[in-house]
């Protein structure tokens, strides 16, 4: 019976040679001392992360992708909770229990809403749902293989800019 041979091999000791088998553990070998990994921690805390984001110059393909997903949370978030809140409402309801629900969502909010806010929050919809539709647009266009270029990409955001600002105003008019 052989003796264990500590060899290095990606991290891992040998246990053992035994009739031309080797034996390996996933144990790391200890290079440094315990004292000198609190120093050696004091510095890896000071590190930033690599890449670090400092070192980029932001796009406008980050900020409308960031924006993108925003808007997504906020439309879904207001759908799901009417959906639900109408859901509940048709459940203790009368004998028309839908419009029941709508009914009483419709009065407490022209009650419990002032104006201001009404308002604001017809903006941010407005808009918010403009950015969001051509923005999809935009990743339809994508799939399609086209405009993938740099170019191309910030020609894109610019549309979805302005575009959205345009249907964005027109949409708040009408209401």
């Amino acid at each position: 019976m052989s003796f264990p041979v500590p060899v290095s091999a990606r991290n891992c000791t040998m246990l053992w040679r035994s009739r031309g088998r080797r034996m390996f553990s996933l144990r790391p070998l200890s290079m440094i001392g315990k004292k000198d990994t609190s120093i050696l921690e004091s510095q890896r805390a000071k590190r930033p992360i690599s890449p670090h984001l400092t070192i980029y110059e932001p796009e406008i393909s980050w900020y409308l992708s960031s924006l993108h997903r925003i808007t997504g949370i906020f439309l879904g978030t207001g759908f799901f909770v009417l959906t639900i809140s109408v859901g509940i409402g048709s459940l203790f309801g009368g004998e028309d229990c839908r419009s029941t629900a709508v009914v009483r969502i419709t009065e407490w909010y022209r009650h419990n809403v002032n104006a201001k806010l009404d308002y604001g929050m017809r903006a941010v919809t407005a808009y918010f749902f403009a950015f969001h539709g051509w923005n999809g647009v935009r990743h339809l266009v994508w799939d399609m293989g086209k405009e993938l270029s740099n170019c191309g990409v910030y020609r894109t955001g610019v549309g979805v800019l302005v575009l959205s600002v345009l249907t964005g105003a027109y949409s708040l008019s009408r209401t």
